[in-house]
């Protein structure tokens, strides 16, 4: 198998984000913002599909608000939906604007392509390629809206821990060339937001972490 991997990091999607006081200076721009966030999930969907890539990640923060329309993830699913259809599998996580416990109460049942990694623990999955192990997944999103100061989101999401949980169900998991982290974490940029040391995420084994919250690239200095 060549070792070579291809997948989509998205993340803060904020599908539904109201986009307040741009009604007061131009009804047109307006307009075309509310329709620019889920037209670029679409685009992204689209491009994962033209490029078949072996998965998707969605870091946190899919939708604005804990109680999002039925339009808005009506959207979403229809999105998760074609990427089952195209054999995309899609791994989530939640974030502080779309906790644990809202998806768990009020969406609805996820397509079998897609899987949510819990909130109150590290979860992990697997990623198969002609039935050979490809990629480890490690994350863990919010729980609730806000995260306790003396816990650390990347607690316990190691490609070590990901060998371990996936033992008995893969016992060839560890045999996976590549490991990605999912964390909805304001690093060392937000205090308050899940922060987490870059050096920790930097020592967990994993290839790639695909991070959501801050909007913006970050690169951890060498």
């Amino acid at each position: 198998m060549s070792k070579r991997v291809t997948f989509i990091h998205a993340s803060d999607l904020h599908l539904g984000a109201p986009f307040r006081g741009l009604r007061a200076l131009s009804s047109k721009w307006a307009n075309r913002l509310l329709s620019a966030i889920p037209e670029s999930y679409d685009r992204m969907v689209d491009a994962a599909i033209a490029r078949d890539v072996d998965f998707v990640v969605v870091s946190g923060d899919i939708f604005d608000s804990a109680r999002p329309s039925y339009g808005d993830y009506l959207h979403f699913f229809e999105g998760l939906e074609r990427l089952g259809e195209a054999g995309i599998p899609v791994f989530l996580i939640t974030g502080n604007h779309d906790p644990y416990t809202s998806w768990q109460h009020d969406f609805f049942s996820l397509p079998p392509n897609a899987t949510m990694l819990p909130g109150d623990r590290p979860g992990f999955a697997l990623v198969e390629r002609d039935g050979q192990p490809l990629c480890l997944i490690g994350g863990r999103g919010y729980y609730n809206q806000t995260w306790p100061m003396d816990e650390c989101i990347a607690e316990g999401v190691t490609r070590e821990a990901a060998e371990q949980a996936l033992a008995v169900q893969h016992p060839h998991a560890a045999e996976a060339p590549f490991a990605v982290g999912l964390l909805h974490t304001g690093l060392n940029l937000d205090p308050v937001k899940a922060p987490v040391d870059p050096a920790v995420l930097m020592h967990a084994g994993m290839d790639y972490w695909a991070l959501g919250h801050i909007h913006m690239k970050y690169a951890y200095p060498s």
